[in-house]
């Protein structure tokens, strides 16, 4: 996370907005809101797996972030885009929603849960931190299956029963 800290700090003395576009490597993150009480695995079972733990400042429970999986960081200063937080996250949600659009998935929003949610489960998961109006952390988004795998280790976002999908899963996209 330093170099999204690194931008921050810039947005903060006037630069321009950033986005960070990343795939990382498996990693599990329980945000501000979260604790262990949804993590299903051990510390040492993740470590063993190869799947990292970090507790982050972002808003949210817990989520996955690995392989075949975009993450998105926008370090925006959303007073100057006129938005507040909870508009942002709605802002960040439609994105979502009109590139499943594009590939023909029909996603939506659910009143009370941040995220995008497809008839398969959530397809993009956001988590995100403002410090003086400047946003940082952002949106995942599930492109391959392969980006499900970590998630058995983890209630989503802490919602029982809630499930996850991918683009791949709807047969949309073809990874080679």
């Amino acid at each position: 996370m330093g170099l999204t800290k690194a931008h921050l700090s810039e947005v903060l003395t006037g630069a321009p907005d950033t986005v960070i576009f990343t795939e990382h490597k498996p990693v599990i993150t329980i945000g501000r809101t979260g604790g262990d009480l949804h993590l299903l695995a051990s510390t040492e079972r993740l470590r063993d797996l190869g799947i990292d733990l970090v507790h982050t400042d972002r808003g949210g429970d817990i989520t996955y972030h690995g392989p075949g999986q975009l993450v998105v960081y926008p370090i925006f200063d959303i007073k100057r885009r006129g938005l507040d937080a909870h508009s942002f996250l709605r802002y960040l949600e439609e994105i979502a929603i009109r590139v499943c659009a594009e590939y023909g998935v029909e996603a939506y929003r659910i009143p009370g849960k941040t995220g995008v949610w497809t008839a398969k489960g959530k397809i993009a998961a956001i988590g995100v931190h403002i410090k003086k109006w400047i946003s940082y952390h952002g949106i995942s988004f599930n492109l391959t299956d392969q980006a499900l795998a970590g998630f058995k280790h983890i209630v989503p976002c802490g919602i029982e029963g809630a499930g996850v999908c991918s683009l791949e899963g709807w047969g949309k996209i073809t990874i080679n």
